[in-house]
């Protein structure tokens, strides 16, 4: 095909004759698809540059050769101009959604694999919580056994010689609400205490400790809301004779036990008190006993008149099951207290979730098996304040912390109603034989609402017939 004239124009006036001929080539190629509505976005981009390469070097030419260069379609080219110009303003907006999308699969496949690795480690606790790990657990079968070693147990035979004389176990059986790991939790808190426990107390206070994700300084905050039912029942029983003594069931690793001494200590100037208790889990046995020793080792060492330090002796803390302390005798400490009842949680193992149970607490079909897992709860509530009160002295003070209400009230693990304690426990219950009659008060467990989840909880105080002698 002969090349038009303008091309032979364009050779006259000194033009680079490939740049010319790749323009001639391109013109007849929009030519022929003028109307072709979705050309080659790339093909248009470059008849464009070149185009621009045409006017510069066109120094001598005239407006009128210039213009002829141009498509004879302005409208088109002005269409095509502005589809080029979306594309290249959505690049950024496309490589900012394709980073979105990228991120939100990292985050969403890390929540995945957290949740993987949480259900592992509740099947593995449910499947492996009866066998004893290499530290000692205290769960073997139906037996559970005492952690010990003969440095622990020279340790522990350097306490003073403790008023109320008795026997630890080296073994008990497994408590009922011992099921689906419920206690695994304690053991990591056991661990955090254990390894700053030979820093300073206040930094020991300062850690978060059980579920409710507070600290013993916090919680001796609360504490304070209550601590003269402490105190009202010591200065009752306190003597110039003797030692005043201070039982506290399932006391873990002692932590709570030691805010109520401080409280006392500091707002009633209460001091030497002689500590016992009773913990189920084992590693929490021995921590709360080399927890005491220290305490008393060092406030000894100081200036035993000041008032600020409790200066705690220590007793005895024996591996037991707060429902079964046959080995604790009776009639035998001037102030006996629980901060916690653990509960048991699902008694009629019914493998219903938290949901389901929400659900069925107003199901008319269902209500019979509440009513027998709350009795059941109660049941077991029963168990545990009767081993308080016998072994308590007798007109002595019995005090349970933070009860919650029962499970269908507050979606809780499950409680005791307040009622309870003044009218069916009283009247239906073994141990409701031994309370002095109108001793019974209440009062909530967190009256400011400081902490989620501790709001509806209260606790109890009794006291035991001064008559009554309980004995096994």
């Amino acid at each position: 095909m002969p090349r038009s004239r303008h091309w032979q124009r364009e050779k006259e006036n000194g033009l680079d004759l490939e740049i010319v001929d790749y323009l001639s080539k391109t013109k007849r190629n929009h030519t022929s698809s003028r109307n072709d509505v979705d050309d080659d976005d790339d093909e248009e981009s470059e008849h464009v540059e070149f185009q621009g390469l045409l006017v510069e070097g066109r120094k001598n030419d005239d407006d009128d050769e210039i213009s002829k260069t141009k498509p004879k379609d302005h409208r088109r080219n002005r269409t095509r101009k502005k589809r080029n110009a979306i594309v290249v303003w959505n690049r950024p907006l496309g490589v900012w959604v394709a980073k979105t999308v990228a991120i939100v699969f990292v985050v969403g496949f890390v929540v995945w694999l957290v949740r993987f690795v949480r259900i592992l480690r509740a099947a593995k606790k449910r499947h492996h919580h009866h066998e004893k790990d290499d530290k000692g657990s205290h769960f073997n079968a139906s037996m559970v056994h005492y952690y010990s070693n003969e440095a622990e147990d020279a340790l522990l035979n350097q306490s003073v010689a403790a008023s109320v004389a008795y026997t630890c176990p080296t073994n008990i059986d497994q408590a009922t609400n011992d099921k689906d790991g419920v206690f695994d939790f304690y053991n990591i808190d056991t661990e955090k205490h254990t390894r700053v426990q030979d820093r300073a107390i206040a930094e020991l206070l300062d850690m978060k400790y059980g579920a409710w994700g507070i600290t013993p300084h916090q919680r001796k905050a609360v504490n304070a809301q209550w601590v003269h039912w402490y105190a009202d029942a010591l200065l009752l029983h306190a003597t110039a004779e003797g030692s005043t003594t201070i039982y506290e069931s399932a006391c873990g690793v002692g932590l709570t036990l030691y805010v109520i001494l401080e409280l006392l200590a500091e707002q009633y100037n209460i001091t030497g008190l002689e500590v016992y208790g009773n913990e189920y889990i084992a590693d929490n046995v021995i921590t709360a006993n080399r927890f005491y020793l220290q305490q008393q080792q060092r406030q000894d060492q100081q200036d035993n008149t000041t008032s600020s330090l409790p200066h705690p002796k220590l007793g005895r803390i024996c591996l037991g099951d707060s429902t079964n302390l046959d080995f604790v005798p009776s009639n035998a400490f001037d102030l006996v207290f629980t901060g916690y009842i653990d509960p048991i949680t699902d008694p009629l193992n019914l493998q219903w979730s938290h949901g389901q149970h929400k659900r069925y607490c107003k199901d008319p079909t269902k209500q019979e098996l509440i009513r027998q897992e709350q009795a059941l709860i109660e049941n077991w509530f029963a168990m545990w304040v009767t081993e308080m009160l016998r072994i308590a002295k007798p007109g002595a003070t019995i005090i349970v912390e933070s009860i919650s209400p029962p499970q269908c009230q507050v979606g809780d693990w499950g409680g005791v109603a307040r009622e309870w304690w003044t009218s069916d426990a009283l009247a239906y219950y073994y141990y409701g034989e031994h309370v002095e009659p109108g001793s019974v008060e209440t009062i909530d467990f967190d009256p400011l609402s400081q902490y989620k989840g501790l709001h509806d909880r209260y606790n109890v105080k009794m006291v035991k017939k001064k008559e009554n002698l309980i004995n096994r």
